[in-house]
């Protein structure tokens, strides 16, 4: 079972800078901490491997664009083993600076092993306005 168990957003609603005016979010901002004007997205993951996870991949889209290059899971992340598999955590951050009221962000998480899809989800993060 080589699967993608989980994969949600986290963000404290106390730091969510949001201003009126809607437009398309900059995907190449989400990487910058430069601005003072800027709120912490956890991304976090779940999968179900049958082998450590030294032979896996993952890749992370926001909004269909590559936020993240083709990366080996990393080796320190927390692991059990259940069964005859692994379950392995991971949170990625990322930071937006140009996000507005009533628009959304959409994550998307591929899973491969040599080079080879196995599974792959999708989370959306909606920043409500009033």
């Amino acid at each position: 079972m080589n699967k993608i168990n989980y994969f949600y957003t986290s963000v404290s609603e106390e730091q969510l800078p949001l201003t009126e005016n809607p437009r398309p979010i900059p995907v190449v901002n989400l990487m910058t901490l430069t601005n003072q004007n800027f709120f912490n997205i956890q991304v976090v993951s779940n999968f179900i491997l049958e082998f450590p996870a030294i032979n896996y991949e993952y890749q992370i889209f926001l909004n269909n664009e590559n936020v993240t290059p083709k990366s080996k899971l990393p080796l320190n992340l927390e692991k059990f083993k259940i069964g005859e598999n692994y379950s392995v955590n991971m949170v990625s951050l990322f930071t937006s600076i140009n996000s507005y009221k009533n628009e959304s962000l959409k994550f998307d998480i591929k899973l491969f092993k040599d080079d080879i899809l196995l599974d792959e989800m999708t989370t959306i993060l909606y920043l409500k306005g009033e």
